[in-house]
């Protein structure tokens, strides 16, 4: 769903707006329910867009576009003040009250196909023409019934040379001067003549099927669908039937209705009736009591059956004696009308067999903890049971995080077996380009937005529904662990040329600052936003920023020089500043006093880029080499040390994650996990690995050089489950509430693991 608030998967009872856009995809479709006018069912590979949907009391107008694909709609016949249009490339398809089909949308020739009624096709342009051609003398309904009328079990193709033909007989008229006078039935029946040669009708070659899943708004109509028919020659067109509104009450509320012995729910129904047209209602109360009436469309438009009146007495002594219902039938000309039941003796079986029975409808489902509706009601966990009248029709909807929800009507019968549902998991919620790439460094969150960097600077927001909220692009260039910083209300990122401060609500710029000498970095290294401290980290200090709104935003107001220079990007504990040097010891800085207060050497030299990992009291970091140290921050001392690999060096520029047991570090394509309390290894280290790992929700999430994400088990190393993203991601991902924010090469993706985890 595409709209002026972005992009979106919608849910079942969405609403859309003017102007929003539903594509679906493969294996994909979506029903838009047009109050009490029809429903509109959007198949496969299609894209609609409404246009306008003015759905008032005494009249109802709908119009979309159907750019590509097909669509497959239900509508019931229309009043004069009516009306429902579906425009597709090449032509202008008005309903009058069908189920047709139009398909092949956007493929250089559409088919049009009417099961029940009647669709009139014409021009896009037609009103365009009419009064560029100046034909005002002809009034555009008029012009419209001349246009090509697609009746019952027919079919037309319009190509794009086929409506052209028709827009130039219109300009033909005009040309040959017949427009300075009002228009005569014989020029409207010469011009219908010329146009209906361009495009005829065609018997289908098979009947049309058309099925409307969850049609529920229909279901109350008669059955009796008359056909628009189309006579040509010197024939008048068939008129279109006046159509009347019937409203149906019950009290109690909790009465049954059926109209035309179908149901039509309870309490209340409405029911659009040929005028005219006979239409039986009958009501049964909660105790089998019923009041039955027929009468004539449009004589009565509001009908109440009261089984809460005082008994009318009876003027039959021998029918109340015997047992049968004697019904006042005298209605009050003056609307609403009321029903009133009459006396009748308790022993009296006062049901019909028109009556239908009870059944009782049962259904389970499968995950057991899946949520079951019937109707918007939920009945329980995994299973649920309905008792209902023979015919009644049911919503069902069956639901849980993670998996695909599953909705169907049923109709109730007494043959119906149990219904056994089971969901398919929904790992992928949405995929959205980002326009610059590659994404690279790490996700970070707010726990609203998830905020990502591209190696070109880019910065960009996503939300939980997967849609880039903004994206700003700064001067910073070739960075490939570039990571933002989130505080408050604003987004920090530097970079090899700028700190850029962005307002996260819409990403503008708030300030910048540019860079210079040793204050540039490739390896990620970020800003410490703490409290009212807004820390620049350089190779050889610490630089002070004005951290306050305004014009002095960012510019420098103090620094602290660290002895033998420090890559690393510093963190916090216990209101100190902690960071490491270039020989491995690890500094903890008053941030008042601006002075070290503490020095623990270790054996992790030259630490780029990363910040010490603090969970508590302890730190956790890694020298350029590969050597990892923990350190008790409290106590002063070092844990222990631990190198990656016995030969050689590991490069890690990105910060250690913890689990409640073990701590996870990423260098070279390779995932190493620690023993939190000694330095062992947790389980051996996992190769061809695309990104550093990540712990949401207590597991640990890890990229892939095949474009998957598996979900381990973080003390074991087992997996639990995986995401097939089938792209190349370098990024870190990011927990968003229950969903995990991945980011491969060129889209972000918000992903749904409760399928496997919960």
């Amino acid at each position: 769903l595409s709209g002026s608030e972005g992009d979106r998967e919608p849910e079942i009872g969405d609403f859309i707006n003017i102007g929003d856009e539903l594509k679906t995809g493969t294996d994909g479709y979506v029903e838009l329910q047009f109050g009490n006018l029809g429903v509109l069912r959007i198949q496969s590979n299609s894209l609609y867009r409404l246009d306008t949907a003015d759905l008032k009391e005494d009249s109802e107008q709908v119009s979309g576009f159907l750019g590509f694909g097909s669509i497959i709609a239900k509508i019931r016949h229309l009043t004069n003040q009516d009306g429902f249009e579906v425009n597709v490339p090449g032509a202008v398809c008005a309903v009058r009250g069908t189920e047709f089909l139009i398909r092949g949308a956007g493929q250089g020739s559409v088919t049009i196909a009417v099961a029940d009624g009647a669709v009139s096709v014409s021009p896009p342009s037609m009103a365009e023409v009419v009064s560029d051609t100046g034909i005002f003398n002809i009034n555009l309904t008029d012009i419209r019934n001349l246009m090509p009328l697609v009746t019952a079990d027919k079919e037309i193709v319009i190509t794009s040379d086929t409506l052209a033909e028709v827009e130039q007989v219109l300009t033909d008229y005009q040309n040959s001067g017949n427009n300075n006078s009002e228009i005569e039935d014989s020029q409207l029946k010469e011009l219908e003549s010329r146009i209906r040669g361009i495009v005829t009708e065609v018997p289908l070659p098979d009947p049309v099927a058309i099925e409307v899943v969850n049609a529920d708004v229909l279901e109350a109509e008669t059955p009796d669908i008359l056909a628009v028919g189309y006579k040509s020659g010197g024939e008048e067109s068939s008129a279109l039937p006046e159509f009347v509104t019937l409203s149906v009450t019950a009290d109690p509320p909790e009465t049954s209705l059926y109209i035309n012995n179908r149901p039509a729910g309870q309490g209340a129904a409405s029911i659009v009736l040929v005028k005219g047209s006979e239409v039986s209602i009958l009501g049964v109360s909660p105790d089998g009591r019923r009041l039955e009436k027929v009468l004539t469309a449009g004589s009565e438009s509001q009908v109440n059956l009261d089984f809460e009146e005082p008994p009318i007495p009876s003027e039959n002594d021998d029918n109340a004696e015997s047992g049968a219902a004697a019904i006042e039938t005298q209605v009050s000309a003056v609307l609403p009308a009321t029903l009133s039941p009459v006396a009748i003796s308790p022993a009296a079986d006062t049901r019909s067999d028109n009556v239908p029975d009870k059944v009782v409808f049962q259904i389970t489902a499968e995950p057991s903890d899946a949520a079951v509706f019937i109707n918007g009601s939920r009945l329980g966990s995994g299973s649920g049971e309905y008792e209902g009248d023979t015919g009644e029709r049911l919503l069902l909807k069956v639901e849980r995080p993670g998996y695909e929800d599953f909705t169907r009507t049923v109709s109730l019968s007494a043959q119906a077996p149990p219904l056994h549902v089971t969901l398919e998991p929904r790992p992928i919620l949405r995929k959205s380009r980002i326009n610059a790439v590659p994404a690279v460094g790490s996700l970070v969150s707010n726990g609203t937005v998830a905020i990502g960097a591209t190696g070109g600077g880019t910065v960009y927001a996503v939300d939980r529904n997967g849609r880039i909220l903004w994206t700003r692009a700064t001067r910073n260039r070739n960075a490939e662990n570039v990571t933002p910083v989130i505080s408050g209300n604003r987004v920090y990122l530097i970079g090899n040329a700028e700190l850029a401060i962005i307002n996260i609500s819409d990403g503008s710029i708030l300030a910048r600052r540019e860079l210079t000498g040793d204050q540039a970095n490739l390896f990620g290294r970020r800003v410490l936003a703490w409290n009212k401290y807004l820390i620049l980290p350089s190779d050889s200090a610490l630089i002070y920023l004005n951290p306050n709104n305004g014009p002095e935003t960012g510019k420098i107001v103090d620094s602290i020089n660290i002895p033998g220079g420090s890559r690393m990007t510093p963190a916090v504990w216990n209101n100190q500043i902690i960071l490491a040097d270039q020989r491995g010891s690890l500094l903890y800085i008053d941030p008042v006093s601006k002075s070290v207060t503490r020095s623990i050497s270790t054996a992790s030299s030259q630490p780029i880029g990363q910040a010490p990992a603090i969970r508590g009291n302890i730190a956790v970091f890694s020298g350029r080499r590969g050597n990892v140290t923990a350190v008790n921050l409290h106590q002063g001392e070092v844990i222990w040390d631990h190198k990656l690999k016995e030969s050689g060096s590991v490069r890690v520029h990105t910060d250690a994650v913890f689990s409640n047991n073990g701590v996870f570090l990423y260098g070279d394509g390779v995932l190493y996990a620690l023993n939190l309390r000694n330095g062992e290894n947790l389980f051996p280290p996992v190769s061809a690995v695309s990104a550093p790992p990540q712990i949401i929700n207590g597991v640990l999430y890890l990229c892939r050089d095949d474009g998957t994400i598996s979900i381990l088990n973080p003390d074991s190393g087992a997996q639990i489950g995986e995401f097939q993203l089938g792209e190349f991601s370098r990024v870190r991902p990011v927990g968003l509430g229950p969903l995990v924010v991945a980011a491969g090469e060129e889209n972000v993706y918000v992903l749904d693991p409760r399928s496997m985890t919960d």
